[in-house]
């Protein structure tokens, strides 16, 4: 539905990318082409299925986009695609970064989702943007250019802007993360390494650490 008087935000969940098809799976859907391509790029045969997934995912993201441009509701769109996680098998022939991590006990791989933006109005190629971020910046993203009562937290008062600029984050690389494996559903049973600090550059091993930066 398009509501020509107010504006609006749609949230779509897919979960194509966590169920990945075999290649039996890709030959009954009559795209064998991604075969060759797979096995030129793919390091095992788990990237191979997530490469079938994601090029399907990706297929699938063209064809909304196109049916905004046949409603004249593209340009005045903004569209923010992101994976929840990345995963430590994941291995491309492109990942040359990989190597410089061997022998770190960081798997940069797992915590490198995918974030793709395009802003109200923007034309052009795809860029590549390696600034730092994470996925808390979503809600700065998506608010950037509206009213300012919807740039801040609901539920800290403090804006969005202000919490995209950091120096590092904190993330999680070990232990059970599942809530339902805590203490009272909310406390992480954790020790110093299942914890890193990350910053700037995150394909340089020298920018993990399992101690703060100062």
């Amino acid at each position: 539905e398009f509501v020509e008087d107010k504006n609006c935000i749609n949230i779509i969940v897919n979960n194509l990318t966590h169920e990945p098809p075999k290649q039996s799976d890709i030959k009954i859907l009559q795209k064998e082409f991604l075969i060759p391509l797979a096995d030129k790029y793919c390091l095992n045969e788990y990237t191979a299925e997530h490469f079938y997934a994601n090029y399907l995912a990706h297929e699938e993201c063209a064809k909304f986009f196109r049916f905004l441009k046949e409603n004249n509701c593209y340009d005045n769109s903004g569209i923010i695609i992101a994976g929840d996680h990345g995963i430590y098998s994941m291995k491309t022939k492109a990942m040359h970064f990989l190597k410089d991590f061997a022998g770190t006990d960081f798997e940069p791989e797992a915590l490198i989702p995918l974030l793709m933006v395009k802003d109200f109005n923007t034309k052009g190629d795809l860029m590549v943007d390696n600034t730092f971020m994470t996925l808390a910046d979503i809600p700065f993203l998506t608010v950037k250019d509206l009213d300012e009562k919807l740039q801040k937290n609901p539920f800290t008062g403090i804006s969005f802007k202000d919490t995209k600029s950091k120096k590092s984050v904190k993330v999680m690389v070990g232990g059970r993360w599942a809530a339902d494996k805590q203490l009272n559903m909310t406390k992480f049973k954790t020790n110093q390494n299942d914890w890193a600090f990350v910053k700037d550059d995150v394909y340089k091993p020298e920018n993990w650490s399992h101690k703060e930066f100062k």
